[in-house]
């Protein structure tokens, strides 16, 4: 499992500078994901995210995707996302690259 799959696991928190009456001060985000190459060009992510501060209903969000290396210095990827809170749920989908420039501007 180790040899294949990569985490990235990520707690953090913000002190608000002026919170909205009735809510914490504090706002803690977490995040964790697990990837994994499929073969030299293709890989996968799976995320799970959220924040939560008190006196504000918490969020929470699923997110796959995949990339696609066209090239050493150019990447293709796309995913959705889904809220998981109460209620309807809600959809999200993206799609991005990233190009290593040669040179610093």
């Amino acid at each position: 499992f180790a040899s294949v799959w990569h985490s990235d696991i990520n707690v953090a928190a913000t002190r608000l500078g002026g919170p909205d009456a009735g809510t914490s001060r504090t706002q803690w985000l977490f995040a964790a994901a697990l990837s994994r190459a499929l073969d030299d060009r293709w890989n996968v992510v799976g995320e799970l995210s959220g924040t939560r501060q008190g006196g504000v209903e918490g969020t929470r969000q699923l997110l796959v995707a995949a990339s696609y290396n066209v090239s050493r210095r150019f990447v293709v990827d796309a995913g959705a996302a889904r809220s998981l809170r109460a209620g309807a749920p809600v959809w999200s989908a993206f799609t991005g690259f990233t190009w290593l420039a040669t040179r610093v501007f």
